[in-house]
């Protein structure tokens, strides 16, 4: 983790889009937008790179999954943190798999799996528990 990739660090992500699902959207987990990925994954990316991620994800979702294109610098105005910061905020959407360079596009995930036991280890007990209640409200094990 951590290292910078070349293909996003620069003023101008040239293009941003849904990645392929890596599974039946149905199953897989939740989507962009819900609580569980701002409450329980901003524990793990940090709340620059849960800003980033869901400031893209909307803007893809608004172009109605078609791929749209992002100036690093005004994407850094838009949630209130140094270009610098949202460079590596980008990189961390790299590193943790909510993004991964495509040739010279950055393809996002549309929607994350439960985050794993690995991580709530990390986490406050609140948010631990409510992954617990939609992990349970999905189904599956508490």
């Amino acid at each position: 983790m951590g290292e910078l990739h070349p293909q996003v660090h620069c003023c101008a992500i040239e293009v941003v889009r849904f990645d392929r699902p890596l599974c039946d959207p149905a199953a897989c987990g939740f989507a962009g937008d819900s609580r569980y990925v701002e409450v329980v994954y901003g524990g793990v990316l940090g709340p620059s790179a849960t800003a980033i991620y869901r400031r893209l994800y909307w803007a893809v979702l608004a172009a109605r999954d078609r791929s749209v294109r992002f100036d690093l610098r005004e994407l850094a105005l838009a949630v209130g943190v140094k270009s610098s910061i949202a460079q590596r905020s980008v990189d961390r959407l790299v590193d943790f798999r909510f993004a991964h360079v495509d040739g010279h596009e950055l393809a996002i995930r549309k929607r994350m799996p439960a985050v794993s036991e690995r991580m709530l280890g990390r986490l406050s007990p609140s948010v631990v528990a409510l992954h617990r209640a939609a992990i349970s409200a999905m189904g599956g094990p508490s």
